[in-house]
């Protein structure tokens, strides 16, 4: 395996030499074939379980030139993306091919939503809004040279300007436009109105703005310039429309993968170089090769620093950098080059900078050569942006989710969940990506993840042995990536932690290789009757074996006809809880009776039985907390194939003390 790795790398190194097309050619299939017999060889070695999938070869695969997607939304999933259209008070409503057409009139626009808010440190350096008339007379162009020398200096937006200069850099390196086309018209608009178009919220948006940008009294810029073309327009328009999306300059900050993800649609992956689960060769293989395929872009992130580890290391706290190229040297090093896209940060004398370098390799201005090794130690997160059109299939579906119901604190039975279907008599790759939709500036912070369960599709109720669970995020996206077995289903979970009880807005977008089926998770049992309840100083009894037992909340079940059950709950209370169903005939026990059916031992949270049949009868169910005189609220859920009727018993402070030995 070793030697086809090496094998791979030795090609590339060629190939990235070679400057003769006819030999970059032969070398680009030498290595094609290369890279293709180490993967043969690596899933020889058994390395394609579930948990160690990585991306659809994106050396092998062509690439296709249309995704096919279900767009066949509910009318219920229409009117939800209606609503996410409305964000900071304006409307951005779903993207039209009209739009990309449209012809603004000479007359000058000027934005109804008004000037965008500025942040206090801005305001210090603000004088004035203008036109770029006004800035640069007639010396200025839309599009043109200079986007490779972009900078950001008083603005929080190094993700935005990361991003930015690592899809130019891609521009560059492809010949093709990704981010220089989204804006409408593709020439200087005489209006000053343009449209940009971006991804957010579960589909392409149309962003109205006009060309007003705000103007510094000193030699400092409020918006992103280039440093060899100041007139260059194009990325202070779409910046401008991503800061009005995003409530305005005084933008709080987000993270590159994230506004990749809406610039370009690039599906965003997120991963923690402080990991000690990470295989870096492994990591390294995945992206030099899509690398060379232009099939990735790449933004690094740094973590909460202090001022003394700044100057030590040379990084800026919480900051977002641009990667703009990938090597592999003469003596295996494996190098990155690193963009800073402020102005007026630190000098880039970060330790394990190779600054030997620069006579053998480009340098551009704000930049630096670093060796893999040494980026993976000093930063924090790696973002990666994967091309869409790598996957020939594309499913979706798009929900609301009030989290006052429930979240992931405890149990899973209120979150969404949806049977993922592989149909197919071959194992298939699929990518599995959850965005949250943004409502507000500044929302409150929701923790998001993913798990995919080994289960038919069927409704899970408490976490279990998972294939893959996700770390929370309090990023916007969160992504999955497994292998589905032919003809087997999964059930995906999305989960949350959030202190607000509101109503949030998800899309959930699958990406796969063949056609799978996405559908809501189903019921294994048909019915599921609830009831709440509470422990208070009366009735908070404690387990079976205390002598207040009999106290704690007790229910009426009726089975009408024997059925299969299971006995769900859930309480506020941080103390193992446990619920069963003994023979009471329905009424309220005072001593502990046979027990039908329990949910084992007590466990925090939440508790559930396993299914038993339940012949036809009245039964008594009875919920209890380890500890006596913890007070709490419940839930309780009876969950069946026939309908059950629950209801609750008197307790004893109200006299009536029901059977007893």
């Amino acid at each position: 395996m070793s030697l086809a790795v090496e094998a791979t790398s030795l090609y590339l190194r060629a190939t990235n030499a070679s400057r003769i097309k006819s030999e970059q050619q032969r070398l680009r299939q030498q290595f094609t074939v290369a890279a293709d017999f180490a993967e043969k060889v690596k899933s020889t070695l058994g390395s394609t379980s579930a948990a160690s999938i990585s991306q659809p070869d994106s050396v092998s695969s062509v690439k296709v030139s249309r995704i096919f997607s279900d767009l066949r939304l509910s009318t219920k999933e229409q009117a939800l993306l209606l609503r996410s259209s409305k964000l900071n008070g304006t409307t951005f409503p779903p993207w039209s091919s009209v739009d990309a057409d449209h012809t603004a009139d000479d007359e000058l626009f000027t934005d109804p939503a008004g000037f965008l808010p500025l942040s206090s440190s801005q305001k210090q350096f603000f004088s004035a809004w203008k036109r770029p008339t006004d800035m640069w007379g007639n010396k200025f162009t839309l599009l043109g040279d200079g986007g490779s020398d972009l900078i950001q200096d008083v603005l929080s937006d190094c993700s935005v300007i990361a991003s930015l200069c690592s899809v130019i850099a891609w521009e560059a390196r492809s010949k093709k436009s990704l981010v220089s086309n989204i804006i409408y018209p593709q020439s200087v608009s005489k209006s000053g109105r343009y449209v940009v178009k971006l991804f957010f919220n579960g589909l392409f948006r149309k962003v109205v703005i006009d060309d007003y940008l705000p103007v510094s009294s000193t030699a400092r810029h409020i918006h992103v310039v280039s440093t060899s073309n100041k007139g260059l327009l194009w990325p202070a328009l779409v910046e401008k429309a991503y800061l009005k999306v995003m409530g305005g300059y005084d933008f709080p900050g987000s993270n590159a993968g994230s506004d990749l993800y809406a610039l370009t649609t690039w599906i965003p992956e997120h991963i923690l170089l402080h990991n000690d689960h990470i295989d870096m060769s492994r990591l390294w293989h995945r992206i030099i090769v899509s690398w060379h395929y232009q099939d990735l872009l790449l933004t690094v992130g740094t973590g909460k620093l202090s001022r003394e580890e700044e100057l030590s290391v040379g990084l800026i706290s919480e900051h977002d950098y641009a990667i703009l190229d990938l090597r592999v040297l003469d003596d295996n090093k494996r190098v990155v080059l690193i963009k800073n896209p402020w102005s007026y940060g630190h000098s880039f004398a970060i330790q394990g900078s190779l600054c030997g370098l620069q006579d053998k390799l480009p340098v551009p201005s704000g930049c630096l050569w670093m060796e893999f090794s040494q980026m993976c130690m000093r930063f924090s997160s790696l973002y990666l942006n994967w091309n869409p059109q790598l996957f020939k299939y594309k499913r979706q579906v798009h929900f609301d989710w009030n989290m006052r119901n429930g979240t992931a604190d405890k149990s899973l039975y209120l979150c969404p969940q949806y049977a993922l279907e592989n149909p197919n008599s071959v194992a298939v790759n699929v990518w599995i990506l959850l965005d949250r939709h943004m409502r507000i500036k500044n929302d409150a912070k929701t923790y998001i993840a993913l798990y995919v369960f080994n289960d038919p599709g069927t409704r899970i109720w408490m976490r279990k042995s998972t294939i893959i669970m996700t770390k929370f995020v309090d990023s916007r996206q969160t992504l999955v990536r497994l292998e589905v077995p032919p003809k087997t289903s999964y059930t995906i979970v999305a989960a949350a932690q959030t202190d607000v009880s509101e109503i949030n807005y998800f899309s959930l977008f699958v990406y796969c290789t063949v056609p799978v089926n996405l559908l809501p998770a189903g019921d294994g049992l048909a019915h599921r009757d609830g009831i709440s309840g509470q422990w208070t100083e009366l009735t908070a009894g404690g387990n079976i074996l205390s002598a207040t037992f009999a106290c704690n909340p007790q229910f009426r079940l009726v089975v009408p006809k024997e059925t299969a059950l299971q006995l769900f709950v859930e309480t506020s209370a941080t103390i193992p809880v446990h619920a069963q169903i003994v023979w009471g005939g329905g009424r309220r026990v005072q001593t502990q009776r046979d027990i039908v059916l329990h949910t084992g031992e007590y466990s925090v949270g939440c508790a559930l039985s396993k299914q038993a049949q339940m012949m036809a009868g009245e039964y008594t169910v009875v919920v209890s907390l380890y500890e006596a005189g913890i007070m709490g609220d419940f839930d309780l859920q009876i969950i069946s194939s026939e309908s059950c009727v629950i209801s609750r018993l008197s307790d004893l402070s109200s006299g009536y003390y029901g059977d007893g030995f």
